[in-house]
């Protein structure tokens, strides 16, 4: 996940949504959410290094970032 160890990953696994979000407005990573058509939430964690983000490859976001780019 990104360089991150295994601790790191659990402790953002367990973290609120309202913790995540205060986490994402460090700049410090990014934070994605999507819904399925059944309801279930999907996040998407990106580490920020120095400026430049990191993120997993996702179709779903590729294909979002194409569709805003048209």
């Amino acid at each position: 996940m990104l360089g991150l160890n295994d601790s790191v990953a659990e402790a953002v696994r367990n973290l609120t949504l309202p913790q995540l979000v205060s986490l994402a407005e460090t700049n410090q990573c990014i934070l994605k959410v999507r819904s399925d058509a059944m309801g279930m939430a999907k996040l998407s964690f990106s580490k920020s290094v120095m400026g430049e983000t990191k993120m997993p490859e996702d179709p779903f976001f590729a294909g979002m970032q194409k569709r805003k780019a048209i």
